[in-house]
Parts: structure tokens; sequence; C-alpha cells
């Protein structure tokens, strides 16, 4: 069996936690137990190199909100993240030069497990998104299903619930196709997201 670094198992633990503590319903709760399940599976190490961006900054202060003002589950995540962060390999999302400037300098995205993550899998994916105090994600919509654990305050948008704010410790789920977005308050915004849906994900 392939060991797992011991933070990345307390990272995985705990946002699955995290997500049970809110003891969310719907039709994709199944799939949603089963993505953790197999999340709690280790994988062979990717051996992807560790990189770093400008927004990166604004990862310690989410951190340290999380770590005093969130729940149990919420301050385990964010210390084990915070031992796994400078490991990752950081970017902006593919095409942000597009965008506005605000956005493009103002994220960055990490794979956690998964391609170019610390494992190497392609069915089921963990990630993290950051964002610089009021910045904004662009509207967007991708094939696999998607459950965000959030670290952080701020406001999420899905096309048939409109601006919601689920809070430190919240939970989101956009499903396949579904137009979604997220915005940062005055404080960085910080949430981890799974996808899932066999191989050959993208987004």
């Amino acid at each position: 069996m392939t060991n797992r670094h011991p933070a990345l198992d307390k990272l995985v633990r705990s946002l699955e936690a995290a997500f049970l503590e809110k003891n969310p319903t719907g039709p994709w709760m199944d799939e949603a137990v089963e993505a953790f399940r197999s999340l709690n599976m280790p994988h062979p190490p990717s051996g992807a190199a560790s990189a770093t961006i400008d927004a990166c900054r604004h990862l310690e202060p989410a951190l340290a909100r999380a770590r005093e003002e969130g729940s149990n589950n919420v301050r385990s995540i964010a210390e084990a993240f915070g031992e796994l962060a400078p490991q990752l390999t950081w970017a902006r999302r593919a095409g942000s030069e597009r965008e506005d400037v605000t956005f493009h300098e103002g994220h960055a995205n990490a794979i956690v497990i998964g391609p170019k993550g610390l494992e190497a899998r392609e069915d089921c994916w963990l990630g993290v998104s950051l964002m610089a105090p009021n910045v904004q994600y662009p509207v967007h919509r991708h094939p696999p299903e998607e459950l965000y654990v959030v670290l952080s305050e701020g406001y999420w948008f899905r096309e048939d619930a409109n601006w919601f704010t689920p809070g430190m410790g919240g939970i989101v789920y956009n499903p396949s196709g579904s137009i979604h977005s997220m915005k940062s308050t005055q404080a960085p915004l910080l949430a981890f997201w799974v996808l899932w849906g066999g191989r050959n994900l993208s987004l």
C-alpha cells in the first residue's frame, strides 16, 4: 500500500468530517460520500514540482482566520493544509489573462490530489482555490459535478440559487454543467473542491 503524508491524510479526513458535519441532503449525496471514500485511498506520489504565484500571499491570512474562527473540523483542515501548501503547484486558471486583471492577478488554484497534485489520479480530484479580497471568479461551467468545502466567508452563485453565503465551514454543490461563480469579501476567500465523474475529468 502507498504511504500517504500524514498531513494529507489529516486534510482529506477533516474535509470529509466537515462535509458530513453539515448533514447535506440531495440526490447527489451518495456520490459525494463515495468520492470522499475514494479520496481516502492513497495513490502514488505524482512527483510534480512545487510552484507559487503572487496571489499565494493571501493564503496565510485566510488560514489564520480559519484557525481562529472555525469549527474543530475547519481548524483541522487549516492546520493540515498549512503544512502541505508549499508542496503544491499553484497556478492561475487557464485563460485568465483574458479575464479582468483583478481576477487574473488575484487568484491561485492548486490540485492536491489529481493531475499535478501530491498524488496522481484521474477519476477523482481534490483541489483548492484562493482569491484576494474583492475578487470575483468568472461565471463558468464544467462537466464534472463539484463539491466545495468553504474555509472562509464569501459569496457564491449558482444559476438555480442566485447569490448565497454558505459561511465558513459551509458546503456548496454544483451539478454537472451548472453555471456558477464565487466572490470574496474584504478578506481572502479559500475553498477546497472535489470533482468526480470517472476518468478524463476536466475543468
